[in-house]
């Protein structure tokens, strides 16, 4: 089960493209691309902080 801080967080970011993404299907899509983009950003953020280049954000 998710703890009550996940699932705030789900809900905030659900509340965020509601406005603009009515269908809860394309708002999972939305919210999971974004979080790919994101963990995408932290690795080459990473990946700068050892020393190395940026590979997806250049």
């Amino acid at each position: 089960m998710l703890d009550s801080e996940t699932k705030r967080r789900i809900n905030t970011c659900r509340d965020i493209l509601v406005g603009k993404v009515p269908d809860p299907k394309s708002q999972v899509e939305q919210i999971t691309v974004a979080l790919i983009y994101k963990f995408m950003d932290d690795m080459d953020l990473e990946s700068e902080e050892l020393g190395g280049a940026r590979r997806f954000f250049t």
